[in-house]
């Protein structure tokens, strides 16, 4: 956001006058929120390595850079099974889904702000 402003300057009756914009820039105050509370989705045992199950998504109403969210699994991932894309959010599985050795996981996604590395 840009505020513009006039500034006078006088000095024994002469002036002068000049412009000076202000941005505003939006602070990173705002936590990221997703679309739901719950996400499920069914799949077949003996998916491919990489095969998408489902994308989660939230929301941040902070602008710009700071707007951006980032994914990842919080817990419930033993094994290290599934694996989800930090900027997509879309869940995959690390390992061929076996029906036989698990019928259903359940674990908790995270959304955060993006943070930029310079």
């Amino acid at each position: 956001k840009e505020v513009q402003l006039i500034v006078l300057a006088e000095s024994r009756g002469h002036r002068a006058y000049s412009k000076v914009a202000v941005f505003i820039q939006d602070l990173n105050d705002h936590p990221p929120h997703f679309e739901q509370t719950v996400y499920q989705a069914s799949v077949s045992e003996g998916q491919f390595y990489n095969h998408h199950i489902v994308q989660v998504f939230a929301t941040d109403l902070d602008s710009g850079s700071n707007g951006l969210v980032e994914y990842s699994i919080l817990s419930g991932n033993e094994g290290k099974v599934f694996q989800m894309d930090p900027l997509s959010g879309v869940l995959t599985a690390n390992v061929i889904l076996d029906y036989e050795y698990s019928s259903a996981y359940r674990f908790v996604p995270n959304s955060d702000h993006l943070t930029s590395y310079s």
